[in-house]
């Protein structure tokens, strides 16, 4: 393993502060607009229709938006959290796999955590470059491409062996991706110059290696198994 790169989630994190601080000034300036609007004006509320209506108005506006903010923050919770645990870069010896946190869905009671992989065989890839003005490393690939697999996240549990990617499924290590020539790994999610240098790193190594030597040992024993007919049908057996 050339090395992991964890999701950076502070742009979500940064994000998230920013909500729960919008919610708490909603709460708070919500709250002291209404208690000055019925201590200063409780006799107009009290017989003025009109002035029922607007407090009433101001009210529901405060729920809304406390309740838009809330439901805010539970959904960048979760995110934050998928990131955390399914987002990452590997770089191996002969592959390097990106994993995405996709989202999740509740059905019947049932929920599931999705996730998209992408996997990148070096022999396929022609050519890595980062691109810093974008922010983004554009591995460019020949006809083979980069397979994407999007499933949920326990059907695509994965692991290396012997330096090999494999996944627990045997379905996914045959079939069930889509090819794509081009792929980009972005720099809101990642520390790309640092997957950038292992990247290239890893295909330098993977292009230096020697060609694997054509295997003997089938021809060995044919031609073991072909003098042994011989010397039996010369009878020395």
């Amino acid at each position: 393993m050339k090395g992991y790169f964890s999701c950076n989630v502070e742009r979500y994190e940064k994000i998230f502060k920013c909500i729960v601080r919008v919610t708490l000034f909603v709460v708070f300036t919500g709250g002291v607009v209404g208690a000055l609007l019925l201590i200063t004006n409780l006799r107009a509320f009290l017989y003025n229709e009109y002035a029922k209506i607007y407090l009433y108005s101001v009210c529901s506006g405060v729920v809304a938006e406390i309740f838009i903010c809330w439901t805010a923050i539970y959904k960048f919770e979760k995110r934050i959290a998928g990131n955390k645990a399914l987002t990452f870069v590997r770089v191996g010896k002969s592959e390097a796999v990106v994993s995405r946190y996709a989202g999740e869905s509740v059905l019947f009671g049932i929920r599931r955590v999705y996730r998209k992989i992408a996997l990148i065989n070096f022999s396929a890839v022609e050519s890595i470059f980062l691109d810093k003005k974008r922010g983004e490393i554009i591995i460019e690939t020949n006809a083979s491409g980069v397979r994407l697999y999007t499933d949920e996240e326990k059907r695509l549990e994965h692991g290396f062996e012997g330096g090999k990617f494999k996944f627990d499924h045997w379905w996914y290590n045959e079939t069930g991706y889509v090819v794509q020539k081009n792929f980009k790994i972005k720099k809101s999610l990642f520390p790309i110059e640092k997957i950038y240098n292992a990247l290239t790193e890893a295909k330098r190594e993977y292009d230096s290696r020697p060609a694997p030597k054509p295997h003997k040992h089938k021809e060995l024993d044919f031609v073991r198994h072909k003098k042994a007919i011989k010397r039996f049908k010369k009878g020395l057996i």
